[in-house]
């Protein structure tokens, strides 16, 4: 497959950038932007829900960068006081406060919200389902150009603990781990231990995703003593505290994990490397997505998507770990990003000196 380097020329990238960059754009600008509408009664601009790998790191980013783009100061991101959501704030320069929400659930909570009206986007790592596009078909075609925007790529890893002496594993080897049929280390060369499992959540996207590159694809199913979890963070962080475990997550939770080569059928095993992952020659590759509303979106939902695409959201993109975004032959653009700590609270004060900005990241 070939794709070729497709940036977005869009109002939102040149602000994270030098001065000198802002003359030139300032001087080829055929007139100023309005405004992005703030409201009055401090409701959040915008509410994402859904996938964790989209919405645990790289969805807040993105947020921040757009309210960096509008000149916003005192940007942070903390998070609230239910698990796996986050607020992301700032202040307009005349001092009004601003704010976006993220809770990141698992991507079909995402569609839930928005039939139920409580979300602006759907966050999600794999492609909206047939049934899921049925029950939200009274909003419009969620899979069309205005509706679907692919916003990454992104690679399942396959997590041991680090001194796990296996390197490699075949996609079917995989699948009769998480059936439990291979149940010591031992049958696959490694360790005289228990194999423990460890995996997504029913309501994961990431889930959804192994199981149909893996599982269902060898006509199995996941072995119900599989220890389950909506965050991905929080799976890595087990698995690298258990000599016998192996789980799956995305590329942006890695942490301590040690990732294995992946074959599949008759091909050499594969490291999830950026490079392996951003061509989706990497057996278990996949593109992470937002979904908004086809006919109603608001001026921030219209603006996030815009900055999304644009050089300043791409370069986000690729300092979180990811690759930046492809054009594809339907016109929709594939990337790859994520990335935050793990701590509590990152704070940004407003400059316009990206590496500032960056400075989250680190």
């Amino acid at each position: 497959r070939t794709m070729a380097p497709c940036f977005a020329a869009g109002r939102f990238w040149i602000r994270l950038f030098s001065p000198l960059l802002l003359a030139v754009a300032a001087s080829s600008s055929t007139g100023a932007l309005a405004a992005l509408p703030i409201p009055a009664d401090g409701s959040a601009v915008l509410r994402i829900h859904g996938s964790n790998t989209v919405g645990a790191k790289l969805a807040p980013l993105l947020i921040a960068g757009l309210f960096e783009a509008e000149g916003f100061q005192d940007i942070s991101i903390r998070p609230t006081e239910v698990e796996n959501e986050q607020r992301v704030s700032a202040r307009t320069p005349q001092g009004k406060a601003v704010i976006a929400t993220v809770a990141a659930h698992g991507t079909g909570t995402g569609f839930a919200g928005l039939k139920n009206g409580q979300g602006d986007l759907a966050a999600a790592s794999r492609p909206i389902k047939t049934s899921e596009r049925a029950e939200l078909a009274e909003l419009g075609d969620m899979r069309s150009t205005k509706a679907e925007q692919v916003i990454a790529i992104d690679g399942l890893a396959i997590v041991v603990h680090p001194g796990n002496p296996v390197d490699s594993l075949t996609t079917a080897q995989l699948a009769r781990l998480f059936a439990g049929e291979i149940r010591n280390w031992r049958e696959l060369g490694g360790q005289d231990l228990p194999v423990r499992l460890h995996a997504r959540d029913d309501r994961s996207g990431t889930y959804d995703t192994f199981n149909e590159l893996v599982l269902a694809r060898q006509g199995k199913t996941l072995w119900s003593d599989a220890r389950r979890y909506e965050s991905n963070d929080e799976l890595s962080r087990a698995v690298t505290l258990d000599a016998g475990a192996i789980g799956f997550t995305g590329l942006a939770s890695l942490g301590k994990a040690k990732a294995l080569a992946i074959a599949d059928g008759d091909s050499q095993p594969m490291l999830p490397s950026r490079a392996l992952v951003a061509t989706e020659d990497y057996p278990l590759s996949r593109r992470l997505f937002l979904y908004a509303h086809p006919r109603k979106q608001s001026p921030w939902t219209e603006a996030y998507i815009e900055f999304i695409h644009s050089k300043a959201g791409q370069t986000i993109v690729e300092r979180s770990g990811y690759d930046q975004t492809f054009c594809v032959a339907s016109h929709r653009s594939d990337i790859g990003a994520e990335a935050q700590r793990d701590a509590g609270v990152t704070v940004l004060h407003a400059s316009r000196d990206e590496g500032d900005f960056f400075a989250m990241l680190d």
